[in-house]
């Protein structure tokens, strides 16, 4: 997706069926691929079965883990490896229906729920101020706005495959356009290439699914934490000026030339985004914004009468 934009995109995965941080802390080939690359992002895609209990509890089925050290161990090691690196959490779902075994009246969008609560408390804690994906809250709409993708029998081309936890096609390819729109802080609705599973109907709707759980759980999911803040004047958008490097963008397409903090606009209905470098290495993406929206939003309200 992000090779769409332009961008010189690199990725790579560690993956362990079923398994946590807490395996992933003690393995070398994780830690080598860490240690590879000067990535600009590392998403932690977590066993979500440790993160639906209660608030603040993170376990497994009530059998007590390490797995709120652990996560702060992989985090300051991989900081310490890899100092511009923003961290994201995958904050997802877990078993349809629930566990009403042990939470009475269970269900999904309530176990989704206490997840996505579980990795805000996690992020909140000292020490830890990262991004979080909210995949969950997208998952949620994604069942609620159209039941039949998430209804049984089981269809590996919907939300959940045939066992009724792992993702199908459509649960892959809404977390992907989540963890996009977390990264880049573009619309997935104008991505050229298509799902290879889905109709154009439900093809656009993850993706507008995906936008909308991103945009509306800005504070949240911790965004301001790196996106550049960009006001604006009479007649030009502006960013912080202690970057190495800029570029600005006009939809998919660089602008020549626009390599400075600010950029001159000539038509302020039309929306532009910058990608900005620090000396780090470390890649910051702003939202599309017009001149015109943050000349708007940048005035004082009126007095009341």
């Amino acid at each position: 997706m992000g090779l769409t934009l332009g961008l010189a995109v690199d990725y790579s995965l560690r993956y362990g069926y079923g398994k946590s941080i807490n395996y992933f802390i003690k393995d070398k080939g994780c830690w080598d691929l860490i240690k590879s690359k000067s990535w600009n992002y590392i998403v932690i895609q977590d066993n979500q079965r440790f993160y639906y209990d209660s608030l603040g509890k993170f376990d497994s089925m009530g059998i007590s883990t390490n797995i709120l050290a652990n996560n702060r161990k992989f985090q300051d090691s991989i900081k310490k490896l890899v100092p511009s690196v923003k961290i994201i959490y995958f904050a997802g779902w877990e078993v349809d229906g629930g566990i009403p075994s042990r939470f009475a009246d269970d269900n999904t969008e309530k176990m989704i729920t206490r997840i996505m609560k579980n990795y805000k408390y996690l992020n909140g804690l000292g020490g830890f101020h990262n991004i979080i994906a909210p995949i969950g809250t997208a998952w949620i709409a994604a069942m609620q706005q159209a039941p039949y993708i998430a209804r049984k029998p089981y269809n590996n081309m919907f939300l959940y495959d045939t066992d009724g936890r792992h993702p199908g096609w459509s649960g892959s390819y809404l977390a992907a356009c989540v963890l996009y729109c977390t990264m880049f802080h573009r619309s997935p609705l104008f991505l050229k290439n298509k799902s290879i599973f889905s109709g154009e109907k439900l093809d656009t709707f993850l993706k507008m699914t995906a936008w909308q759980a991103v945009t509306s759980n800005y504070q949240y999911s911790n965004l301001g934490s790196i996106v550049p803040l960009v006001t604006a004047d009479s007649n030009a958008m502006s960013v912080a000026r202690n970057f190495d490097e800029y570029q600005w963008y006009y939809e998919n397409e660089p602008i020549k030339g626009a390599n400075t903090y600010r950029l001159v606009i000539s038509d302020p209905k039309v929306s532009y985004w910058v990608q900005m470098t620090d000396k780090k290495g470390s890649v910051y993406f702003s939202f599309p914004v017009s001149l015109a929206y943050l000349q708007k939003s940048a005035k004082p309200p009126k007095k009341p009468d």
